[in-house]
């Protein structure tokens, strides 16, 4: 504040009256507060190193990343951990926090790759999807309502691939899950407790050739992003699930996402 303060005063005290000062002086406080606003992501930005890691099997079962998670908070919303080999990129994903697991099954996960890149969008891979039809008949389906994992496991087996947009080759759109263009992601309900996911992001399919990969990794509360980028209307179903929880405790609203400048 000091800062701009100082600017603020110097064309008083040089004198300066004129319009097309004033004019200069407004252009020069906008840089400077567009700059103030990029460095304040920059500095949430963490960065990683991709590690490598061959011969791994991708089928959200996390015991080859051993050791290799990084939370997001101290309270564990979730955890995630990057690698590569010649040929992918690779995203583990363990959602602790039950709020996010329900918003993950029911919502979507993105990643989203920065093009850094004036003509160039910002590629989108969102999974699981679950389309509003399948959504909507698993609300009113017959099943164990006290069993905490059945919607989600349900939501996991009926999930009709994925959305993808930006990547080279691949048309945009929904994304059959058995596909050969290199884009995968594998989910597995851990326990009560946890959710995992496996994501392959095949190389040929972005530019992966700079040094630092700019990467953003959410889990959704609604799918207004997505519907943004297919120009459509974002529909939700988590209050649904959420009046279906029984009451208690107000608790904090947990991290929901990371962003990433990815060393590879």
């Amino acid at each position: 504040m000091l800062f701009c303060f100082v600017i603020t005063e110097i064309p008083f005290q040089a004198g300066y009256s004129d319009k097309k000062a004033g004019a200069r002086l407004r252009v020069l406080l906008a840089v400077l507060f567009v700059f103030l606003a990029f460095s304040g992501w920059a500095q949430k930005r963490v960065f990683v190193h991709a590690q490598a890691m061959d011969e791994l099997v991708i089928d959200g079962d996390l015991s080859e990343w051993s050791g290799e998670l990084q939370p997001v908070s101290d309270d564990d919303d979730f955890s995630y951990g990057i690698a590569q080999d010649e040929n992918n990129i690779y995203l583990a994903l363990l959602i602790q926090d039950n709020l996010l697991q329900s918003r993950a099954m029911l919502e979507g996960i993105s990643i989203e790759l920065d093009a850094n890149e004036k003509r160039k969008k910002d590629a989108l891979f969102w999974f699981p999807y679950a389309d509003d039809e399948v959504r909507r008949a698993l609300m009113n389906e017959e099943r164990d309502r006290d069993d905490p994992l059945a919607l989600k496991r349900a939501l996991m087996e009926r999930s009709r691939g994925y959305q993808v947009f930006g990547f080279s080759g691949v048309p945009e759109g929904l994304l059959a899950a058995k596909n050969s263009y290199g884009l995968i992601a594998k989910g597995m309900i851990v326990d009560s407790l946890a959710i995992a996911f496996e994501v392959v992001l095949a190389k040929e399919r972005w530019d992966f050739n700079k040094q630092s990969l700019r990467m953003k990794v959410e889990i959704h509360a609604d799918r207004s992003a997505l519907s943004k980028r297919r120009g459509a209307k974002a529909s939700s179903t988590v209050n649904v699930l959420r009046t279906r929880v029984k009451a208690g405790k107000a608790k904090r609203e947990p991290v929901s996402k990371v962003l990433l400048a990815v060393e590879l």
